[in-house]
């Protein structure tokens, strides 16, 4: 609501393509988010069923890979919306960027999720 009450018809086609952007980026992150919980859960099995101390330690340092280089995305598409506002900011003369950030970035999965399950899900491959 404060978002709509503070732009201008020449912004909002703008913040509507920015907001399928965000909406794609977050599609992927949770459906990566996913995928790789989903392989480390079926390696933590093999790894319960098994003898062997090893098993599974390449596949857990790829999932390790994986969770860092999603991080490094999500960091980076959360700091290039950020700079693409400041800029529609100063372009546009306008204060769309903290609401934006506050009502729609911040509450975003991709934002949300980097610290708590990232975190978990590192510590459970190391």
């Amino acid at each position: 609501e404060k978002l709509l009450s503070c732009t201008t018809d020449a912004i909002v086609p703008f913040l509507d393509k920015l907001n399928a952007e965000i909406a794609t980026i977050e599609t992927f992150f949770v459906a990566t988010l996913t995928q790789l919980e989903k392989k480390l859960n079926e390696i933590e099995r093999e790894r319960r069923a098994s003898d062997d101390e090893q098993k599974g330690v390449l596949a857990l340092r790829e999932i390790n890979r994986n969770l860092n280089a999603l991080e490094e995305f999500s960091r980076l598409n959360y700091v290039s919306a950020a700079k693409i506002l400041k800029k529609l900011d100063k372009s546009m003369e306008s204060e769309v960027k903290t609401i934006y950030i506050t009502e729609i970035l911040n509450v975003q999965t991709f934002h949300t999720a980097l610290s708590s399950t990232l975190r978990n899900l590192s510590e459970r491959v190391e």
